[in-house]
């Protein structure tokens, strides 16, 4: 068998690096957690108001009175690289403000990405948090981290007590900024959550009290998909560290069959002297038969014996069962092999690649299933 393989010993600069192939975008969501809450207030500059569980935002009888919230959520598990596509924070208007006579008032709920880190505190001793924190450790008014420049999404309150609010990015580009925050945070950047407050601190008596609610993040992962194995990996494969050995490979598709034809070398080379009538003592010749699943094929390795060249006498033997041969396809240029063979105690494994492209072209229109 030395003249078929002749020509891939010159082959040398084959790379065994994994062919870029497309990807398929996975569509996932998930629930944050709510890690940290507080309000601030302008009027007492040095109390803290953590430890609510609700926050406050507006203001009170006067524009000297506003209330801030500060909300910091843990993000689920996403993994770095992943695309934020949407992002949705609901909450509950709980309490508005109500003076006598005087109606309740809408306003304007404005959320602003943190910049710097502040910690939540517990300097909360009043019944809610509209009424004003203590004195204590924890962020306070004059402690306020800085914030972007502009919202990064806002929504109109009613008057109504019990109102449920829902930002969401996919309605409406006012939204959008959330995206961009939570997709900073994804990307490696510090989470110091978002300050929350209305758009209107220059009216008075427009205060309400809010329950936080659930932030949900929505990405995409670019996945590789399965690859399939298929007709377009037929050819000789072998590794050039090893030239003049290698592997021809045949898939019978419409049977779910993989055919290997191994052309290697003995374990140790024959004596000094030992000649062979047809090619060179030292050949050795498998084959293998199996099936795959995914992208592993595993086969049963034979060992052929017996015959003479050209001729139906002396009738060949097999050795089945000879060994366990797998094959991972990577893509359509390269591939890891292992191989057991129990009775000779050799195990091991090589990656190979193609020895020419002629059929890549077709494999990768193959290798991907239709969506």
């Amino acid at each position: 068998m030395a003249t078929g393989l002749r020509f891939l010993a010159p082959i040398t600069c084959i790379v065994l690096a994994a062919a870029s192939t497309a990807v398929a975008a996975q569509d996932q969501s998930a629930a944050a957690s709510l890690v940290d809450e507080a309000t601030i207030f302008r009027d007492t500059q040095s109390a803290n108001g953590g430890g609510y569980n609700k926050i406050c935002i507006g203001n009170l009888e006067t524009v000297s009175t506003s209330r801030r919230g500060l909300l910091r959520y843990q993000l689920p598990a996403i993994p770095q690289g992943a695309t934020v596509t949407r992002v949705t924070l609901s909450m509950l208007q709980e309490k508005v403000r109500f003076m006598g006579a005087g109606a309740p008032k809408a306003a304007t709920l404005n959320i602003k990405k943190a910049m710097e880190t502040w910690a939540e505190g517990s300097g909360g001793s009043n019944r809610e948090a509209c009424g004003g924190g203590t004195a204590g450790a924890g962020v306070t008014w004059g402690t306020r981290p800085a914030t972007a420049e502009t919202a990064s999404g806002s929504a109109g309150l009613l008057s109504s007590n019990n109102l449920q609010v829902t930002l969401d990015t996919d309605i409406g580009d006012e939204n959008d900024g959330l995206i961009a925050d939570v997709q900073a945070w994804v990307d490696g950047g510090t989470n110091e959550g978002w300050e929350l407050s209305v758009a209107e601190e220059s009216d008075a008596n427009n205060a309400r009290l809010i329950q936080p609610g659930q932030l949900t993040v929505y990405w995409t992962e670019d996945q590789a998909p399965e690859f399939i194995i298929n007709p377009g990996l037929n050819d000789v494969w072998f590794n050039p560290d090893t030239a003049g050995q290698g592997f021809s490979f045949t898939v019978f598709q419409d049977v779910g069959l993989f055919f290997l034809t191994w052309y290697t070398f003995d374990t140790e080379r024959p004596l000094e002297g030992v000649e062979a009538l047809l090619g060179e003592p030292g050949h050795r010749w498998l084959t293998a038969l199996g099936t795959w699943e995914g992208n592993v094929v595993t086969l049963e390795l034979e060992r052929t014996r017996g015959g003479v060249f050209m001729s139906p006498e002396p009738a060949i033997e097999q050795d089945s069962e000879y060994g366990v041969f797998t094959i991972e396809f990577h893509d359509c240029e390269s591939a890891t092999l292992s191989w057991d063979i129990p009775s000779l105690g050799l195990m091991g494994s090589t990656d190979v690649g193609r020895a020419l492209p002629d059929n890549v072209a077709m494999c990768e229109v193959m290798s991907v299933a239709e969506e």
